[in-house]
């Protein structure tokens, strides 16, 4: 056990071309991964991954299984658990992989079929995701019930003065013109309107693919993106995870409580450094290790403890 260690797993928007790349060329056990992750989907997700186009990775039916694929790939690679884990939004599944409180198998099944299911609101009702930088949630708040047209609601709190809305067309064309006399308003890399009410039926077509999986105690405790609470039990898990696809990821909220719980070093699992940029504001003076490639996965081995320099 890492004491004083979290692991994260940022969501969909930190997918790029060419990730796990280098990871799959240097490792067997990586191969072992994604392997089992195409023979399991029936999906090329190694040409997806490694060579894209960007846009057919960043759909979210092939962004969901990509992304959980590398970041258990990187798992496999590293010798040891932390104190506590969380992911942002679909990184929340790689967290209970991670704790092995679900196979990687069934994680990826339940993951595409979320993916194809976002896919599907998205088609009937153009939307997306915007990032607001610069006013507190309740400026924001404000704003948004001005919108009289469309949807346009909160769906990520990352920081105290960075929150994400998630809508339709409609709405967050409205709500842009608005924020942006208050804020800096930036469009995310993502091909659905998640964490709304636009989500609400994924939410109950989700619910009995997620009660279905095989479950086990999770070894490590798992944060929720639902209302930041620490889970050690199965039907909590369960609960986070159907819920949370139609209601906001309360992230800085969850670092908060992991440096209140006495957390050092925060280390970011994936092919990006969404979370360590988010980090290092929300946790001044500590330790934010990432580990995306195989490159960085020597460093972070390395500062962790896990292998000493020359090995």
């Amino acid at each position: 056990m890492l004491n004083g260690v979290a692991f994260l797993f940022p969501g969909q928007g930190s997918q790029r071309v060419g990730m796990g790349k280098d990871l799959y060329g240097s490792f067997s056990e990586v191969r072992e991964v994604f392997d089992l992750a195409e023979e399991t989907l029936k999906i090329p997700l190694k040409e997806l991954c490694f060579e894209g186009p960007i846009e057919a990775l960043t759909q979210t039916e092939n962004a969901q299984p990509a992304l959980l694929t590398v970041q258990a790939a990187i798992m496999r690679m590293i010798p040891g658990l932390p104190s506590v884990m969380a992911g942002h939004s679909l990184g929340e599944y790689s967290a209970y992989v991670a704790s092995q409180a679900l196979s990687f198998q069934d994680a990826l099944r339940v993951v595409r079929k979320r993916g194809e299911l976002m896919a599907e609101v998205s088609r009937a009702r153009m939307g997306g995701m915007l990032a607001v930088i610069g006013p507190e949630l309740r400026e924001v708040q404000e704003r948004l019930k001005e919108v009289r047209e469309g949807v346009a609601e909160v769906a990520n709190l990352n920081l105290p003065t960075q929150v994400v809305i998630s809508g339709d067309s409609l709405g967050l064309k409205a709500a842009e013109e608005s924020l942006r006399e208050i804020g800096k308003v930036v469009w995310l890399n993502v091909s659905a309107p998640f964490h709304c009410s636009l989500m609400s039926g994924v939410e109950v077509r989700l619910k009995d693919a997620i009660l279905a999986l095989n479950w086990q105690p999770p070894r490590v405790p798992v944060y929720r993106n639902l209302d930041a609470s620490q889970v050690v039990d199965i039907e909590s898990a369960k609960d986070g995870l159907v819920l949370q696809v139609a209601s906001p990821v309360h992230w800085f909220e969850t670092i908060e409580r992991m440096l209140q719980g006495g957390i050092e070093t925060f280390v970011e699992i994936g092919p990006s450094r969404v979370l360590a940029g988010m980090l290092r504001r929300l946790a001044k003076g500590k330790s934010v290790i990432s580990i995306g490639d195989a490159q960085t996965l020597e460093r972070g081995l390395l500062s962790l403890g896990l292998v000493q320099a020359g090995h």
